[in-house]
């Protein structure tokens, strides 16, 4: 008997498009992700696996991806917000918490609070902030330029925010 084991290994961040394509941030580095690949999701209390039918790297952990039976929106948005989970193995390296500010409070620099940090991604010469705002999830850039305060002990960002940026649309 075969026993199949998985580790989590990242988070599905959005939907997008309409194709049904997810953006998903990998909780590690070196990560390999293939057409074919297996990702799990929990579905009615066991791992269902979906095949990567293809894959965009966007960034070191951050990646689009379309699977297999999935081609539009409306079903994934189910496995948005969610874990995924991959073969044993195949994960990498695992990405070091010291450098990512989720959990984070973000606030302008008036001192109006904008929203929890739900994910950060390195993009290279910038981190990208996924903040919640009005029930609606936000990218930020975080640049050094921008940071007014950074409170390690509180885990508070104040901000110089650009213009727009918090403007939404449905």
């Amino acid at each position: 008997m075969n026993i199949i084991t998985t580790t989590e290994a990242g988070k599905v961040l959005r939907a997008i498009g309409v194709d049904g394509s997810l953006q998903i941030l990998a909780h590690y580095t070196d990560i390999e992700l293939s057409p074919g690949e297996a990702l799990f999701f929990w579905q009615d209390g066991e791992q269902v696996p979906y095949f990567i039918r293809t894959v965009e790297q966007q960034d070191e952990q951050l990646f689009v991806v379309t699977l297999d039976e999935l081609d539009n929106k409306e079903q994934v948005r189910s496995f948005v917000q969610h874990p995924f989970w991959m073969l044993s193995g195949k994960t990498g390296s695992k990405v070091e918490e010291e450098e990512s500010l989720n959990g984070w409070i973000v606030y302008d620099h008036t001192g109006k609070e904008i929203g929890e940090v739900l994910f950060t991604a390195d993009m290279g010469s910038y981190l990208l902030l996924t903040v919640m705002f009005h029930e609606k999830e936000v990218l930020i850039p975080l640049h050094e330029d921008m940071i007014h305060e950074m409170d390690q002990e509180n885990q508070r960002l104040v901000m110089e925010l650009p213009d727009g940026i918090l403007d939404l649309e449905d």
